[in-house]
């Protein structure tokens, strides 16, 4: 009898541990299986996750059904749908919305053989989020890669509008004056300036100190025979070291030629004097009063010192007419406005000319000649010999 119950507890004891061994076997198995699947759905999704700066590390049953169906949006290429998802986590400020922006940074990035769909997508977004310079950016890189350059660089010209950081700036205005010194030379290549004359004109306006814009606007009008126009942005090139001789030989062109001979020098010729790049002419006021001035077709105002300026008004030579916001190298200087009744310039006499009060602070010049003096005339600086010719307009 003891002999017959101990065999029947080590029968039991048997079943039970081969019961154990196959459930722990079979546990083992299904956890494999769905880790198996699990590595593969994350391996999909991280196929899209973006990378580098927006690398994030999501498991996909732990990803919002938003970003699903934005993904989902986008493959599809639903983008009004993928754009509606965007503006509702935008508009509540969600954490979200930063991770769907950095969905489509990185869907863009993926079809970079199907740029089409890139542009479309980023065209659509942006039509909404002007203001996006991560957008912008984008977007004038899909354009500069079809070498659709006068897209790209009007997008730069957004993202510039809307850039804060001076560095950020400074970057894209670099990129912008490449750009378009890259696009002027394949259309000059293919004989076409003419058709860039709208796309300068605007870029002159957006940027007028900016040389090289002026440079080509002048050869865009001549390649539409319109002289008088690219006389007036030749002139405004003298002064500058990059275009400064070429402008004055297309003004030799356009103009009364210089007389070759020194005794044939017209009497309205005035000596200049120069200091590097810089040329400078005297003028008088009407106390006989000499003053050096600095030939600045930047300026749009002549400038005097502002002692020379207050003794005019005491002897009532000029008047005060108000005041004026200056742009110099240091920045914005407010200015006093004078009405300066004579300034003789060579054998010419300006009237009732605004100047306005301004110490430079130069020890070669004490004041500016700017474009309400220079642009009462046609105006050549002859550099080989030193001289500014007037011409009446």
């Amino acid at each position: 009898m003891k002999k017959l119950l101990t065999l029947r507890l080590l029968t039991l004891s048997i079943m039970m541990f081969s019961t154990g061994l196959i459930t722990g076997w079979w546990v083992h198995e299904l956890l494999a299986i769905r880790g198996e699947k699990l590595s593969s759905d994350e391996g999909n999704y991280q196929d899209w996750l973006p990378l580098q700066d927006f690398s994030n590390t999501f498991e996909r049953s732990a990803l919002p059904q938003e970003i699903i169906d934005f993904e989902q949006a986008l493959e599809g290429h639903r983008y009004d749908d993928a754009l509606v998802i965007y503006q509702q986590q935008e508009r509540q400020d969600s954490e979200l919305s930063q991770r769907l922006k950095t969905v489509l940074l990185q869907k863009i990035d993926e079809w970079s053989e199907h740029q089409d769909d890139s542009i479309d997508g980023l065209e659509r977004f942006t039509q909404h989020y002007y203001q996006d310079v991560d957008f912008l950016q984008k977007l004038a890189d899909l354009y500069t890669e079809q070498e659709a350059l006068e897209k790209a660089i009007e997008v730069l010209i957004s993202a510039r509008s809307f850039s804060v950081q001076p560095e950020e700036l400074e970057r894209t205005t670099t990129r912008i004056h490449k750009l378009s010194r890259l696009f002027y030379n394949r259309q000059q290549k293919s004989q076409k300036l003419h058709e860039t004359l709208p796309f300068f004109q605007k870029l002159t306006a957006v940027e007028p100190d900016y040389a090289f814009y002026r440079f080509a606007l002048a050869q865009a009008y001549l390649s539409t025979d319109n002289s008088s126009s690219a006389i007036r942005e030749l002139e405004l090139l003298q002064t500058d070291e990059e275009f400064g001789r070429q402008a004055s030989h297309q003004l030799s062109d356009l103009l009364p030629p210089i007389p070759e001979e020194p005794e044939d020098i017209p009497s309205s010729a005035i000596p200049l004097f120069t200091q590097g790049r810089h040329y400078m002419a005297e003028a008088q006021t009407q106390d006989r009063s000499q003053s050096r001035l600095l030939i600045d077709t930047g300026a749009s105002l002549t400038t005097l010192p502002t002692s020379l300026l207050r003794e005019l008004k005491r002897r009532k030579m000029a008047y005060q007419v108000g005041s004026t916001e200056l742009k110099t190298a240091n920045g914005l200087a407010f200015a006093p406005l004078y009405q300066v009744k004579e300034l003789h310039l060579g054998q010419y006499i300006l009237k009732n000319l605004e100047v306005a009060g301004l110490d430079l602070g130069y020890p070669f010049a004490e004041g500016l000649l700017g474009m309400n003096a220079l642009g009462q005339f046609h105006f050549q600086i002859d550099q080989d010999r030193n001289h500014l010719i007037l011409t009446p307009r």
